[in-house]
């Protein structure tokens, strides 16, 4: 039985966004598949005990770190959580992140266009580069009453919303959402999710005034989250770039209507069933939210996200591609 050992920059938690729900998944159904992960501790490290360092993101300082997991005898594994480009590479520390990649045993990126960048960008070997998807829990295919959202906040009923479930800042690009979505006559826009950049939440409240409305966080496969999702009318995530968004995922499992960002790797997922807009264009994300309206339920989107990308699936993958790389197999 392998035993992996999860690690992220010190921080990480202190704001948790996709990446962190994603290790957070990952762990809980690996354990259910006889796969040990246990969260590393800078207390009790116990590195000889494990199989695997799997580092989660490219934060600059993480190669000191994973290189002494490597000095250890741990086989490395890297999650990036991050779409470049060539035009974009040099807005990240790009020499760390190249140096980091090439001394990791292998690359886990979340789609197979992903794993085209990560190749042409950081010109890595195709065999080291391995696709593990992002998911969504089971309960995201059952539904929760509104009833039980509108009993928690009662100043929303009757109101039309569209739902936002992403951290306040401006890679999730609500400011610009709020500028789109101005010409929409009685329609708001709920963010559920933490202030990840005070100066940029605030001026995202004094653009969407009060067809703004912030509930904060809720917990991670909660009733209540589902309950928003039964009220709102659509789910909307125009974000500068996501690889795909697991909030997404969840909504689009749900069944709601879904507007997206067509920068990063949301096209692999969701296919003709999402409206895509340009996140940098006020215009794109206006006409996209008038057609989110127009959309139907898309039945037929539910049925494949159960068959592909629940988590569990994506933990039986990622197993197999512990199994290799302990076993030396590309």
């Amino acid at each position: 039985m392998s035993k992996v050992l999860y690690c992220a920059y010190p921080w990480a938690f202190d704001c948790p966004g996709g990446g962190e729900r994603q290790l957070t998944a990952w762990r809980s159904h690996l354990n259910q598949l006889d796969i040990t992960v246990n969260p590393f501790n800078q207390w009790e490290p116990n590195f000889e005990w494990y199989d695997i360092f799997h580092f989660f993101s490219v934060m600059p300082g993480s190669i000191q770190l994973c290189e002494y997991a490597k000095s250890k005898g741990l086989k490395l594994l890297v999650s990036p959580n991050l779409w470049v480009t060539e035009d974009t590479k040099m807005l990240y520390p790009h020499d760390e992140i190249d140096k980091l990649l090439r001394i990791a045993d292998a690359v886990i990126v979340n789609s197979l266009l992903e794993a085209d960048q990560f190749s042409m960008v950081y010109r890595l070997p195709t065999e080291k580069i391995h696709v593990a998807y992002n998911g969504y829990e089971s309960s995201f295919l059952d539904t929760v009453s509104a009833a039980l959202f509108y009993e928690r906040y009662p100043s929303i009923e009757g109101k039309t919303f569209l739902l936002n479930v992403a951290n306040i800042e401006p890679r999730k690009n609500q400011l610009m959402l709020l500028r789109g979505a101005q010409e929409l006559t009685n329609v708001y826009i709920v963010n559920v999710g933490f202030v990840r950049d005070e100066i940029y939440a605030l001026e995202c409240r004094n653009v969407g005034k009060d067809k703004f409305i912030e509930l904060g966080p809720l917990p991670y496969d909660s009733d209540i989250l589902r309950s928003a999702l039964s009220a709102a009318a659509g789910f909307v995530m125009p974000s500068m770039i996501e690889t795909p968004s697991i909030a997404a995922l969840e909504a689009a499992a749900y069944g709601k209507r879904l507007l997206i960002t067509r920068i990063g790797s949301t096209t692999e997922y969701f296919g003709s069933a999402a409206i895509y807009v340009d996140p940098t264009s006020t215009h794109s994300i206006a006409k996209g939210l008038d057609e989110i309206f127009s959309c139907n339920r898309n039945h037929t989107l539910v049925s494949e996200f159960a068959r592909k990308f629940s988590w569990t699936a994506s933990a039986i993958s990622l197993k197999a591609t512990y199994t290799n790389i302990l076993d030396g197999v590309s």
